[in-house]
């Protein structure tokens, strides 16, 4: 699903604010001398109604919007009888550094009603019952030619490959040749973390499953491989958040397979081009003591501009006066673009000017939803 601030962050933040007064307001800003790359580093605004994420491309500037009634799941009564008598207590559990504390203290009397969940016993039962077809994806002679691909591993999730906001079922399939000197030899496979359950095959034996966070080291026995190309095929279950073939945060560490009882470093890399089929994204509901706030939409304001000749970028958050600004110099002139989220006026505005008349980029304006 979409990221979102959880609402325990959200806690210790308004307790910060609380202590606002006793720090400059020149200091409350967040500024970069890059765009924001990934919805997570983007500048956010907002009036409680209408809020936005700030990209602050130069050439495409992103922003994406949401509104208040735009929300998973259905209407429901989040209200839970005494819970403010606990907030103190999770504050200072999180400040202590007792994350798991507070998050089991929230959940248990804080956080409100949770949401029904569907049946995923029953729901996993059909997505494997297509391994009891005989020619079904585990299987190395099975066709895969229509198949698309994406790159593997993706640490931040298959989200990061165009697929924002998918949960469900995901066959990977990947082929390599095995080093005539490993031939008779059982292999590590490593693709350390999936999210979140995978059921993991060589040539269509099952050599690996979990469902846990664990990181992935199977061994491959050598009785399973054969001279030449060998196939890996990964059913990988995700029920919610960012889900795939995550591999490793430092990407200069590659999935791999070697010799067990072998050195790592001789390692052949997996990481590439792995084809892949969405079996089904119908998940069953995950139960949830809050919904998550829907994306609405995207604007994308496309600028005649080349990237490489700006200078002196900045884009900022001035949280004192809740105004996002991106600002840079092009052939020089100084462009600023300024966003806000009105509360009075229930509106999300865009300002764009230069020092100079009549030398405001062209652009054009993209929506999409």
């Amino acid at each position: 699903m979409p990221a979102k601030i959880s609402f325990l962050k959200f806690l210790v933040c308004l307790a910060l604010v609380m202590d606002a007064g006793t720090i400059n307001a020149q200091d409350l800003k967040l500024w970069y001398d890059k765009p924001a790359t990934k919805w997570v580093e983007a500048l956010p605004i907002g009036n409680g109604r209408i809020g936005a994420m700030v990209f602050g491309g130069v050439k495409n500037d992103r922003i994406q919007f949401n509104e208040e009634t735009l929300w998973t799941g259905y209407p429901r009564n989040y209200n839970k009888q005494g819970a403010y008598k606990y907030l103190d207590t999770i504050r200072g559990l999180l400040f202590a550094g007792k994350q798991k504390q507070a998050e089991e203290l929230a959940g248990k009397e804080f956080m409100g009603l949770k949401s029904n969940e569907g049946n995923r016993d029953a729901w996993l039962k059909k997505i494997l019952s297509i391994l009891q077809l005989k020619n079904n994806p585990s299987q190395p002679g099975y066709n895969d030619a229509s198949w698309k691909t994406m790159a593997v591993p993706h640490y931040e999730g298959w989200e990061t490959q165009g697929f924002e906001g998918m949960d469900g079922a995901v066959w990977f399939r990947y082929q390599f040749d095995l080093p005539a000197k490993w031939i008779g030899k059982d292999l590590k496979l490593d693709i350390n973390k999936v999210a979140d359950q995978d059921y993991t095959y060589i040539n269509g034996t099952l050599i690996g499953s979990q469902a846990n966070a664990d990181a992935r080291n199977y061994v491959i026995p050598a009785s399973a491989l054969k001279t030449g190309k060998n196939t890996i095929s990964i059913l990988v279950i995700n029920f919610t958040s960012k889900g795939g073939i995550m591999g490793y945060k430092d990407v200069s560490n590659h999935i791999g397979v070697y010799p067990v009882n072998e050195n790592a470093q001789q390692k052949l890399s997996l990481n590439g081009q792995w084809k892949y089929f969405i079996q089904d994204i119908d998940v069953p509901a995950v139960g949830q003591y809050q919904a998550a706030y829907q994306p609405f939409g995207d604007l994308n304001f496309v600028f005649d501009i080349e990237e490489s000749a700006v200078k002196d970028y900045k884009r900022e958050l001035d949280i004192s006066r809740a105004v996002a600004t991106t600002s840079y110099s092009y052939n020089g002139i100084q462009y600023q673009r300024s966003y806000i989220s009105s509360a009075v006026d229930q509106a999300l505005g865009v300002h764009f000017t230069s020092n100079k008349k009549e030398h405001q980029l062209y652009s054009r304006v993209e929506q999409s939803s």
